[in-house]
């Protein structure tokens, strides 16, 4: 395995240690992601689809059904 390899995988398992999974207030799930709270606007038969919940950001995530990232 090449040193770029090894750096995205690591890069990979840091990101993904850094997202949970939680419940709001109203009891909705949310994730919580660097300080950053994203509510589920979308699931699918295969994902679902998470927005930022601050105005003036545009990040996406994205997970599978069982909540797991999908990179």
């Amino acid at each position: 395995m090449d040193s770029d390899s090894r750096l995205e995988n690591d890069c990979m398992k840091h990101q993904h240690s850094q997202l949970l999974f939680s419940t709001s207030n109203k009891g909705k799930p949310i994730i919580i992601y660097n300080n950053y709270f994203f509510t589920c606007y979308k699931t699918t038969r295969s994902k679902k689809c998470w927005v930022c919940s601050e105005k003036a950001c545009d990040v996406y995530i994205h997970t599978t059904i069982n909540d797991e990232f999908m990179y």
